[in-house]
């Protein structure tokens, strides 16, 4: 991912691209949302102690999807 190399050094944008991930979430493509799941790891791991300080802003989103992904009748 291009953009995780840009993130290491502006990591204050991480949270806004979390959250556009999340808006634009590949419902209808089980193997495409299992690639979305490992670039926003990438992105929470590339964003250190940023991402627990600021879980509270994209935290309930993101977890949200990930119920509503593994209820799915692909999982």
């Amino acid at each position: 991912m291009c953009v995780k190399n840009y993130l290491e050094k502006m990591q204050i944008l991480s949270v806004d691209l979390i959250k556009g991930m999340l808006k634009f979430w590949p419902i209808t493509s089980p193997a495409k949302e299992v690639i979305y799941i490992n670039e926003i790891e990438e992105v929470i791991e590339a964003m250190g102690p940023l991402g627990e300080a600021r879980f509270s802003e994209y935290g309930a989103n993101l977890m949200r999807r990930l119920i509503l992904t593994s209820q799915g009748m692909h999982y």
